[in-house]
Order: structure tokens, then C-alpha cells, then sequence
């Protein structure tokens, strides 16, 4: 699918022009709530369906009318008169016919988060409220609350969280996913968090098959849906457990640790690769799979402005 924006058909200039291999979307927006508007984007919106329609006679054409809240009444009764293929609808209500977002949250909560469990009893799915563990940075040692990181992953920055086993990283990925995915439910504009257990995805190395995988795991009907959205940039990309997706075989193909490490984290590699420059990517793993972090910067592709943060384990009290 091609899309352009703005684009001129005939006289007028196009908010967006979606152009599939069965179909063309046409998207006039507005924050206005004025009838008029209605009116104003109702016509151009029409000329330009007819315009597309002869451009492109064998594909089904769609204008849409699209307002960053609900259109009013008067909004939609006025494009409803000019009738189809004409549609009023909400930013949100547009962005769940590319990605369903909020149904991705709803199923994606009760499925695991990679090794968060209860201290004292093992359980994986009837955990406790979140208890904080600032992790600090990297070089510096200052403490960043999950609420910091939330602002800093919302800002477009890019994080990597490592520590020993059972320092609470999935713990913290799981809170701060919790909390991008209230964010995204309050504003749909806001991108929302994908969060992949990385040892489901053991021998797998190009983005959108691991994308597709997790869709399907947590039962998703869509997985291509996914694929767009990441594609896009409207997701917060959390990958958990870059040391747990080693896969049998390449061990003894290659001459050393170091070439060992570097091709089972390729599928993260490609993931910081080929994401978009806005898109932020939160990574976890365990502080001793590299021999130190330079060699896990390079290996996971990590951004230079990423930032570093050692988890730190909770104590006795907080484990309780």
C-alpha cells in the first residue's frame, strides 16, 4: 500500500490518500466541530472519490471524513447526505480500521510477561501490585523511577534494561507497559506498547514473522495489523530477554562467543534497524550474555542516544 500526504487531486489538496492493491482511502481531518467544516470537507472529499474512481476503475474508493474527536451530529448528518462512499468518523475510530489497538491490549494483558512471576510463590498470572525498583543509569548511577522512563520512552527515546536473573526486569517492563497502554487508551494520538517475550521467538530473525508469531500466540485476529503499526511508528516496540533467544545449531558454526551472541540477537538488531527513527524500542536482557557493553550496544544495534539502566534486585521487604 502506498500513502501520500497531502496530495492534490484535481484543483484541492488532500489531507491523505491511502492507495491498496483492492482499494483507495481518502481522508480529509479536522478539529473543528462546525457544520460547515462538514460541509466544506464533505465536498472535496466527494470530488475526489469520483476523481479516484476513474483513475482507478477496478477498486472499491472510501472518503473519510475525520475528526480528532467524535464528529457532532450535525458533523455526521451532513456527510451522511452526501452518502456513500462517504464517512464520518473519529481519529480513533479511522486508526482501528489499520490497527485494533485496544483490542491488541485486551488480549495481550492476561499473556505472560516474560519471567514476571510472584517471589514467593512462582505464580506468572495473578501478580501482586507493582512495588518500585528504580534501576539506574548506566555510568552515572542515578535512580530512574518507572514514571521517568515512561516520559522518556513517550518522548521517543530508546531504552536498554539489563541486570541479573531475577533483578525484576520483566517486573518493570511489565509496569511500564501497563502504563503506556492506559496512556494510549486516554489518547488514541499516542502510540501503543507491543511487547514481545523474546524467547518465543527463538530462531527467528526477520521483524514482521516475530510480530506475526506474537499475534497469533495471544490471539490476535489480525497479525498483519501489527506489522503495519510497527511499520508505521504508532507502537512502543518492548522486547524482553535478548539472552533467551539463542537458537540450537548455530553453536559450533561459528568461530567464536562473540559471532555466537551477535547472530542470535539479530532478530533485536534488525527490530533497531528497520523501525522508524520516532519509534522507541525498550530491550532487557541479562547484564552477563556480553562481555561487556560495548559489545552488547553493536551486537543489539541499540541507538546511540538509548538509555542505559542496570535493574537493580528488590530487597527482602519489597520481595515480600
Amino acid at each position: 500500500m502506498s500513502f501520500r500526504v497531502p496530495l492534490n487531486i484535481g484543483t484541492a489538496e488532500r489531507d491523505g490518500v491511502f492507495v491498496g492493491p483492492d482499494s483507495v482511502a481518502i481522508v480529509e481531518c479536522t478539529v473543528s466541530r462546525r457544520k460547515d467544516k462538514a460541509e466544506k470537507d464533505g465536498k472535496k472529499l466527494q470530488e475526489a472519490c469520483l476523481a479516484m474512481a476513474r483513475q482507478h476503475p477496478f477498486k472499491s474508493i472510501e472518503g473519510f471524513f475525520v475528526t480528532s474527536d467524535e464528529p457532532t451530529a450535525d458533523q455526521r448528518a451532513v456527510i451522511k447526505k452526501f452518502g456513500p462512499p462517504l464517512i464520518a468518523c473519529s481519529f480513533a475510530q479511522l486508526r482501528g480500521q489499520l490497527v485494533d489497538s485496544l483490542r491488541y491490549l485486551e488480549l495481550r494483558a492476561p499473556y505472560l510477561f516474560g519471567s514476571a512471576r510472584e517471589p514467593s510463590s512462582g505464580d506468572y498470572s495473578d501478580l501482586k501490585p507493582y512495588v518500585a525498583v528504580d534501576p539506574v543509569e548506566s555510568g552515572t548511577s542515578e535512580p530512574f523511577s518507572i514514571d521517568r522512563v515512561a516520559q522518556q520512552v513517550a518522548e521517543g527515546r530508546s531504552v536498554l534494561l539489563y541486570g541479573d536473573y531475577g533483578a525484576g526486569k520483566s517486573i518493570f517492563l511489565r509496569e511500564l507497559y501497563q502504563r503506556l497502554a492506559k496512556t494510549h487508551r486516554r489518547n488514541p494520538f499516542q502510540p501503543f506498547p507491543i511487547l514481545l517475550n523474546l524467547r518465543d521467538h527463538q530462531g527467528q530473525v526477520l521483524p514482521a514473522e516475530a510480530l506475526e508469531r506474537h499475534a497469533r500466540a495471544i490471539g490476535f485476529p489480525e497479525p498483519s495489523q501489527l506489522v503495519r503499526a510497527w511499520r508505521s511508528g504508532d507502537v512502543t516496540l518492548i522486547l524482553d530477554g535478548f539472552d533467551e533467544i539463542a537458537t540450537p545449531g548455530w553453536i559450533g558454526k561459528t568461530s567464536t562467543m562473540h559471532d555466537i551472541r551477535r547472530r542470535s540477537v539479530e532478530l533485536v538488531r534488525r527490530f533497531c534497524d528497520e523501525s522508524r527513527s520516532s519509534t522507541s524500542l525498550v530491550l532487557a536482557g541479562r547484564v552477563h550474555f556480553f562481555d561487556s557493553e560495548q559489545e552488547m550496544r553493536m551486537a543489539l544495534g541499540v541507538r546511540d542516544s538509548a538509555l542505559f539502566l542496570m535493574a537493580k534486585e528488590p530487597t527482602e521487604e519489597q520481595a515480600i
